[in-house]
């Protein structure tokens, strides 16, 4: 099947062109997509025009995922698009998920598509949302630690 662009919005596909193979999986002309439903879950129902114009005299269904393209900070569910919960980022795009921040680093909201690192004196572990001080006689000197490490004496 050639690309179909679904408008989440709309809860509708919006008409492209398309190689549809028939029930004994025969290629159909290209055709021009009419009409696309839902028929359950992810099954759909295509209809539409050959390429001479003719009408399809038959609805054809193909069941496949559909995801969303989603903005930096989501992932995709499905066609909705859902925040990344604190501790997670992602960059944005079709199918998308949301990964863990690095140890060393941290998101405190959610919905956001970068993990900021921790400052000098602080620490976490991967997916965190939020750095922990280093206790005292440990310290971190760099941006980013994943551990504390001891001072020493003096």
């Amino acid at each position: 099947m050639g690309a179909l662009v679904f408008d989440a919005s709309a809860q509708k596909w919006v008409p492209q062109t398309a190689s549809i193979k028939d029930s004994d999986g025969n290629s159909v002309n290209d055709v021009s997509l009419a009409t696309a439903v839902r028929a359950s879950g992810r099954t759909w129902l295509f209809g539409g025009f050959t390429d001479g114009g003719d009408a399809l005299s038959t609805l054809y269904s193909a069941t496949f995922a559909v995801y969303a393209e989603c903005d930096a900070g989501s992932e995709a569910d499905g066609l909705d698009c859902l925040h990344c919960p604190p501790g997670q980022v992602s960059e944005g795009g079709l199918a998308v998920s949301c990964s863990n921040c690095s140890a060393g680093y941290y998101a405190n909201a959610s919905g956001m598509s970068e993990c900021l690192p921790c400052a000098t004196g602080s620490f976490s572990e991967a997916g965190s949302k939020t750095c922990e001080t280093c206790p005292a006689g440990w310290t971190s000197e760099f941006l980013a630690s994943a551990e504390c490490t001891h001072c020493g004496p003096g």
